[in-house]
């Protein structure tokens, strides 16, 4: 069956005028097209469309025939409005995911969610690249493996906004700087923080991240990745990591705390969920606590570095439960720190 798409601007003048094929799907075109209101009533999917295109004006999610539609971009770059006010609108009871799809310039004002039980997801093979600061006052969901190349912007949450990852899905910021990091309760009252995964099987990558906290925050479930050099400071906060998923630092990559922030380890799944890939992944403690739950830790393979007036404090009453430093770890105290330890510090393999 042959289907024709017109596209008309806000004048009623036709842009383009495509023919496609539905086979035993409803499909529409993404033209490239400037100013004008694009609908979509089933599966949302684009082959043929130039290689990059600019959105400016509406894509309604009005889903007529189905309630879940999917934008395949087939790896095409779509470049959004600088101004702040709805572009992607979700129709009530309607899901929209985008996949596979380069994102230039969206922000959380270009996405309207028209009731509770509209939703948005960014799904597999998206990458969001910003061209400015990016200030985050709601929940953005990602489904599927999703970078977001922060090209050293700054990206500051508030109010009760987040960034979550689902299961089976990854989500990896790169290159920006965290502001505004902390738990918070939703309105509903549940707990919930910044950066989350929702269930064990998401996974959050920091690429050349800095991390500012204003609050304490809590990573509970998945796992969390250190790439590159990545930082976290506060001047009295807490990050706890309780997820039983490991938290590991890759090759040649570095996790700092610094400024008087605590790092607290307490992992559900014992102690030996802070991973070092190999003898280049390195943890910095810089005029900060490392703080250890009964559980204990045991640091292997990588290197730790103790830098400033630093504090390890564990709550663990035997060898075992503390902390302890393998062997095979590298560790220096450098030149002018202090190190006060509060509890066990044992070296040597574990009990």
């Amino acid at each position: 069956m042959f289907v024709e798409l017109l596209f008309f601007s806000g004048k009623g003048r036709a842009l383009n005028v495509m023919r496609i094929v539905c086979l035993g799907l409803s499909v529409c075109f993404f033209g490239f097209v400037h100013a004008a209101v694009l609908t979509l009533d089933a599966a949302f999917y684009q082959d043929t469309a130039p290689r990059s295109f600019s959105l400016s004006d509406t894509l309604v999610a009005r889903g007529n025939s189905s309630s879940s539609m999917v934008y395949d971009g087939q790896g095409r770059t779509v470049f959004f409005s600088a101004v702040a006010s709805p572009i992607i609108i979700v129709n009530a009871g309607k899901s929209l995911t985008l996949k596979n799809v380069t994102l230039v310039g969206l922000i959380p004002e270009h996405i309207s969610l028209r009731s509770a039980t509209s939703k948005f997801f960014l799904g597999d093979g998206v990458v969001m690249s910003l061209e400015r600061d990016l200030d985050v006052n709601t929940t953005l969901t990602f489904s599927g493996n999703v970078t977001l190349n922060g090209r050293g912007k700054v990206i500051e949450f508030s109010n009760n906004a987040a960034f979550c990852v689902v299961d089976n899905s990854s989500l990896c910021i790169r290159d920006c700087r965290l502001k505004g990091m902390r738990d918070f309760k939703t309105y509903g009252g549940a707990n919930a923080s910044r950066l989350m995964c929702s269930r064990t099987k998401g996974q959050l990558i920091l690429d050349s991240v800095k991390c500012c906290l204003d609050a304490s925050w809590s990573f509970t479930s998945g796992a969390l990745n250190i790439w590159g050099d990545v930082g976290f400071t506060s001047s009295w906060a807490t990050f706890t990591y309780v997820s039983g998923t490991p938290l590991t630092i890759v090759q040649n990559s570095s996790l700092l705390f610094d400024g008087g922030i605590t790092f607290a380890f307490a992992s559900r799944a014992g102690p030996n969920k802070l991973i070092f890939a190999d003898a280049s992944s390195t943890l910095v403690i810089k005029n900060s606590t490392l703080r250890v739950a009964s559980q204990g830790l045991n640091l292997a393979t990588g290197a730790l570095f103790i830098k400033g007036d630093t504090l390890f404090k564990s709550d663990g009453v035997s060898s075992g439960s503390g902390i302890t430093l393998d062997g095979s770890l590298y560790s220096s105290l450098l030149s002018g720190a202090s190190l006060s330890i509060d509890g066990i510090l044992s070296h040597g393999k574990p009990a």
